[in-house]
């Protein structure tokens, strides 16, 4: 009976909305593999595996979350290896700030954000020049001299 298949397989790191993912397995003993969602990677492979070592450096690029498991197979070996590669993405958001608004010199002003990322709600406003906060979504603004 052939030996199990066996596979060194290394995690993507979370990526953002728009950039591609490293999926890497190195095969140590195997004669064929496939994936789930072959049809969102780029460089997956034919499948076949033509000598061990094996690289496979396949690159994803998604929307949104997404696992793709990885089946190795040996012949002779009734058993097959799978692992998933989860590949995190962080969503596309916009932020909105509201319209152009003229200003009196020496009168405050509340400034207003918004974002669509429910998970993280942290602001910066720059520069940070007449702001009495720059680290909320409210700050307020004073200019005391004319721009």
């Amino acid at each position: 009976m052939a030996p199990f298949p066996k596979a060194d397989i290394y995690q993507p790191a979370t990526i953002c909305f728009g950039e591609t993912a490293q999926l890497h397995a190195l095969i140590n003993i195997g004669t064929v593999y496939s994936w789930t969602n072959a049809d969102s990677l780029n460089n997956a492979g034919n499948g076949y595996i033509n000598s061990v070592p094996f690289d496979i450096d396949a690159t994803a690029k998604q929307a949104r979350s997404t696992n793709y498991v990885l089946t190795i197979k040996n012949d002779g070996c009734p058993s097959t290896l799978k692992d998933t590669f989860h590949v995190e993405v962080i969503p596309k958001f916009t932020v909105e700030i509201g319209r152009d608004t003229s200003i009196v010199v020496g009168q405050p002003l509340q400034l207003m954000a918004h974002s669509t990322d429910k998970l993280n709600n942290s602001f910066t406003w720059q520069p940070v020049i007449n702001i009495d906060n720059a680290e909320i979504y409210d700050p307020v603004l004073i200019f005391h001299e004319p721009v």
